[in-house]
């Protein structure tokens, strides 16, 4: 690989690297999106992916289920989430501008 590739790889590298970093998951069916990072410990009878909290029939979160293993001060941030009514995948979006605010 020439110098110029290598260093248009590199830099794609650390690009990629940014948007994945800024990119928010728009909440669809929910069934993708792991509730739980790495280096938080997951309760016992713990849901596990978002569409375990998400009432189907009324497109939204269950509030009862939320309460059970989310702090009080994330449920409204929680609730405050659009759910799709559509039973399509999540997807990966940028929740900010052009320029990046």
């Amino acid at each position: 690989m020439d110098k110029g590739s290598e260093h248009i790889w590199n830099s794609l590298s650390v690009v990629r690297e940014l948007l994945f970093r800024g990119a928010r998951w728009q909440v669809m069916h929910g069934n993708c999106i792991n509730m739980w990072s790495d280096t938080c410990p997951v309760p016992q009878h713990a849901p596990i992916v978002v569409a375990d909290l998400m009432d189907r029939h009324g497109h939204t979160c269950d509030l009862c289920k939320i309460k059970a293993f989310i702090l009080q001060i994330d449920v409204q941030a929680i609730m405050a989430i659009p759910i799709s009514n559509f039973d399509i995948p999540n997807r990966l979006i940028w929740p900010y501008t052009m320029n990046g605010r």
